[in-house]
């Protein structure tokens, strides 16, 4: 069969649209726009390494690391994140012999109900302190009360220190993300709990978002900053290069989770959602914040020691995109032709490749991802733990994969209708690439198409 290819320009933004989504970015019809503006307090305290928490009365509350000597936690006000007003430091280090004496900064602020919860790095000048997450809490935002560690660095992925704590709340259940560090690299981590102050660590102790074997995000996985928008929960989290730290090159990434332990990076390594440094720290610490316009900005430290923020806005650079349709643009090893797609049944076919090909050549080099279109019969049986398929991106020259992932029944939110399931990958000239579909004889399965971008 004649291997068709249809490769169109898809114009992602419109003017009389409204605000775009993150699921939008992922999808490459949104971008960051970085802004040329700095913002400051009016004591010139630098902004740095947000927390936000926005007022009945519209005010924002800004917390901040405050940089007096020793490393605190400052507070500001703004209504309008252009404006300042500084209210001076609000959690100060702890005295001199306490485990927080050195630094009581890097905090996250949730705001439950009437009560405000404040999670920070503290540190002090003896080696059996080199960094915990430690607790506060208020009533009002500006007075804290200490109430000690809450999660101390332990051996192996946290041998040298944790911090850089973010919180997330979902019903009566709390999430605190942190950074572990073993000496080598930075990596995030997850504990959760009723309460604060009785924390499980999740996965195992292993890292909810790891750093890459190689790439951008390859030394640090850090500081973060989560939202709920849509079905996901989306991270916007720093990363670096491989060490020494302060000659690496950083930016922030973006990653998301259905369930706030299992994390998808966009785009793997494929690069960063902010500009990257060329050496040395900048476009890190970053946060979300919705302006009173209702954008949705990350604010984040710039190379220049002051802080920016880039906005969420919709992409007008039309996209390249190439789209094959499973029943005419594909091979198939097992199978047929069936409605909209290719199928492939228990009683008719042998595990075998549902699609495969079509071995194009022309892909643009760069971050891509392969989207597959896929139906399944019952997601539900064996309590949905079967693997029914998997997909995958192939370098047909080299003989390698580079990228895929195993399909679980349950993996489709639904029986009977389709869903789109998504690899990144990095393509480079000379590949001679397939998008693969491989069948495991557990279940009807039926494909659309797979589209490329």
């Amino acid at each position: 069969m004649k291997t068709v290819i249809l490769a169109v320009s898809v114009l992602t933004g419109s003017a009389c649209a409204s605000e775009p989504s993150l699921n939008d970015f992922w999808e490459g019809k949104a971008r960051f726009a970085v802004s040329s503006e700095s913002l400051d307090t009016d004591t010139r305290s630098r902004l740095h390494f947000l927390s936000d928490v926005k007022q009945s009365d519209g005010r924002y509350f800004v917390y901040y690391i405050r940089n007096k000597d020793r490393m605190g936690t400052g507070l500001a006000y703004t209504r309008d994140w252009k404006s300042f007003t500084d209210a001076g430091t609000v959690l100060c280090p702890g005295a001199a012999g306490a485990w927080d004496a050195r630094m009581s900064a890097f905090a996250d602020v949730w705001k439950d109900g009437a009560a405000y919860h404040l999670v920070y790095e503290g540190a002090s000048y003896s080696s059996a302190y080199p960094g915990d997450v430690g607790y506060a809490t208020s009533r009002d935002g500006v007075l804290w009360t200490k109430q000690g560690i809450i999660l101390k660095h332990s051996g192996g992925w946290e041998s040298a220190n944790n911090g850089t704590p973010s919180l997330f709340k979902v019903g009566t259940v709390w999430y605190l993300f942190y950074h572990g560090f073993d000496g080598t690299d930075c990596r995030v981590f997850a504990a959760s709990g009723t309460s604060l102050k009785s924390l499980k660590r999740l996965n195992g102790g292993r890292p909810v978002v790891n750093t890459s074997a190689s790439g951008w995000d390859s030394g640090t996985v850090g500081k973060r900053s989560v939202i709920q928008e849509g079905d996901f929960y989306w991270m916007v989290y720093e990363g670096s290069t491989d060490q020494p730290y302060p000659s690496a090159k950083w930016s922030s990434g973006l990653a998301r989770s259905r369930d706030l332990v299992n994390w998808e990076k966009w785009r793997g390594t494929g690069g960063p959602v902010l500009p990257q440094t060329s050496t040395g720290m900048g476009f890190d610490g970053p946060e979300w914040v919705r302006t009173p316009d209702g954008k949705l900005n990350i604010f984040f430290r710039k190379p220049d020691n002051v802080t920016g923020r880039a906005t969420l806005v919709w992409n007008t650079t039309p996209a390249q995109e190439w789209l094959f349709q499973a029943e005419t643009q594909l091979s198939h090893q097992i199978g047929r032709r069936d409605a909209d797609g290719w199928s492939a049944a228990t009683a008719l076919d042998r595990s075998g490749y549902l699609s495969y090909g079509p071995y194009i050549t022309t892909i643009t080099p760069g971050a891509r991802s392969a989207t597959w279109r896929l139906l399944i019969d019952n997601n539900t049986a064996n309590r949905g733990s079967d693997t029914v398929a998997t997909i995958e991106v192939y370098n047909a020259n080299a003989n390698r994969a580079l990228a895929s992932k195993s399909l679980l029944r349950r993996d489709f939110a639904q029986a009977n209708a389709y869903q789109l399931f998504t690899l990144t990958f990095n393509a480079q000239a000379g590949q001679r690439l397939e998008f693969r579909v491989h069948w495991k004889d557990r279940a009807y399965i039926r494909q659309d198409y797979v589209r490329v971008r």
